[in-house]
């Protein structure tokens, strides 16, 4: 085996090719950006096997975000990226993913629920969580039944863990280990380009808003539209075709590198015999008696909460956990100050759970706060106005008037449309008040209006949809029937 050249050899070479500029200038330039390049690319390779090794930065660069991040063992067999569709809802039966995978959000928040560790995460609209493989998961909505997107990691012939698969990649032998699994999302202006580095995989790109082209190392420029997703090999350059198109991408990163903690194994040892606590050594003139067993402590308040366990008893909560229902409020607090359910995230049943309710400063015992016929929750994450101002654009016309009308309730130069006469409905005993408007239920319907349409102008939903009446009858469906709602 040859001996490599050393320092003072090449050295020595660098030198002689000084030495050949004036004999033969041409050949000195070539040979000299030869050696240029070389040493260029060598140092490149190396800022490049920082970049992307475990202690690189983050594979999302520019305007995009890691919104879920997980580590997974991943091997080296026949893999395809899923893409399955849930329903969820408050109540949901717990399910197992037996690989790793990853939600995102609906137009609903979502409350992931580990049952093994007790561990919640509350995935907003825009986030994602990543989901541990073999952990057994509760997923519910703050709100009405929503549809929410898996993307899931799996072997080649196996079935998604959950919900219908829309989508999948073709079969690939990913880079083996412990890696690092992304979500990156971005949301772009028409035209913006990104790229996205080399994962140990193909790259899945799926386009929740709008339409984006994906340009890779491997394959021609593909457009992908809004609810479609496709598989990428190798670097990735992504342009925003239209206006606040919006993508998420499951990256497959670098190993992560430590070993892993191993469980220590019992010792083969006979476990000594249990001993005797040593008794207190009495004192001259005092007799020791065993103390009582202590009572049950009935005032105590061991979660700090404010209300006691004889309360929390009474209640159903839970006096080890200060906030019972996760809905960002303490239960004392739902108690003895807002009024609302500590066992229920959402009171009032308008889609706003209670904690977003008081960051809005909305009601927490009302649907429609600012009473323009609209629910707190369709304002806040349906139409995006302002559930705490009827006329969120301040043109003069209330924003639930301007849905129903046709025009935008953000925008005050858009001409309000022509609305459609409403026939007066027939004068009743409830609503025959010299032209007083009685909304006994406060649910944006007049009691006249609640004989018209049948509903009951003591209850604010009818159906119990949790969708209030006036929003079911602007948005056309039955606010008689519990199984339809927007």
């Amino acid at each position: 085996m040859p001996t490599p050249p050393s320092p003072s050899r090449n050295r020595l070479s660098i030198l002689q090719l000084k030495a050949h500029r004036h004999q033969n200038p041409a050949l000195y330039k070539v040979v000299a950006l030869g050696l240029s390049l070389l040493l260029a690319l060598a140092s490149i390779a190396g800022v490049l096997a920082q970049a992307l090794g475990p202690a690189g930065p983050s594979p999302a660069q520019g305007n995009a975000s890691v919104i879920a991040q997980g580590v997974a063992d991943i091997q080296a067999v026949d893999t395809r990226w899923r893409v399955s569709t849930f329903s969820a809802e408050a109540g949901a039966a717990p399910v197992s993913f037996t690989n790793p995978a990853f939600v995102l959000s609906g137009t609903t928040p979502l409350l992931v629920t580990e049952m093994d560790t007790g561990h919640r995460l509350r995935v907003a609209p825009g986030e994602a969580a990543f989901l541990v493989p073999g952990r057994l998961v509760r997923l519910e909505t703050f709100g009405p039944p929503d549809q929410f997107i898996f993307i899931e990691l799996s072997p080649a012939d196996a079935a998604v863990s959950i919900g219908e698969q829309v989508g999948e990649s073709e079969p690939f032998v990913p880079e083996p280990g412990v890696r690092d699994l992304d979500l990156v999302r971005n949301v772009g202006n028409q035209g913006d380009q990104s790229t996205l580095a080399a994962g140990a995989g193909p790259t899945l790109v799926h386009v929740t808003v709008g339409e984006v082209t994906v340009t890779s190392d491997a394959d021609a420029p593909v457009a992908i539209p809004a609810g479609q997703a496709v598989a990428f090999s190798g670097q990735l350059s992504i342009v925003t075709d239209t206006e606040g198109a919006t993508y998420a991408a499951a990256y497959i990163g670098a190993v992560i590198g430590f070993e892993e903690i191993a469980t220590p194994a019992a010792s083969p040892l006979a476990a000594p015999a249990p001993t005797e606590a040593p008794r207190p050594t009495p004192i001259a003139g005092i007799v020791t008696t065993p103390a009582p067993d202590a009572p049950a402590d009935d005032e105590g308040d061991p979660d700090e909460d404010g209300l006691t366990n004889a309360q929390e008893a009474e209640l159903g909560t839970d006096p080890d956990l200060a906030d019972t229902d996760d809905d960002g409020i303490a239960d004392g607090e739902e108690v003895n100050t807002y009024g609302s359910d500590p066992l229920n995230l959402d009171t009032d049943g308008d889609i706003l759970y209670d904690g977003g309710e008081l960051i809005r400063g909305t009601d927490l015992l009302g649907t429609d706060s600012d009473g323009d016929g609209l629910s707190d929750g369709d304002e806040e994450y349906n139409v995006e106005t302002d559930p705490a101002n009827p006329d969120s654009d301040g043109d003069g016309i209330e924003d639930g008037q301007e849905v129903g009308d046709g025009t935008d309730p953000l925008d005050a130069g858009d001409p309000a449309a022509e609305p459609e006469p409403t026939p007066e409905p027939e004068p009743t005993a409830a609503s025959d008040t010299g032209g007083v408007r009685i909304d006994t239920d406060g649910d944006g319907l007049t009691d006249g209006e609640e004989a018209t349409f049948g509903t009951d102008p003591n209850d604010g939903d009818s159906d119990d949809d949790t969708v209030n009446d006036s929003n079911e009858v602007a948005a056309g469906t039955d606010p008689l029937d519990g199984d339809d709602f927007p």
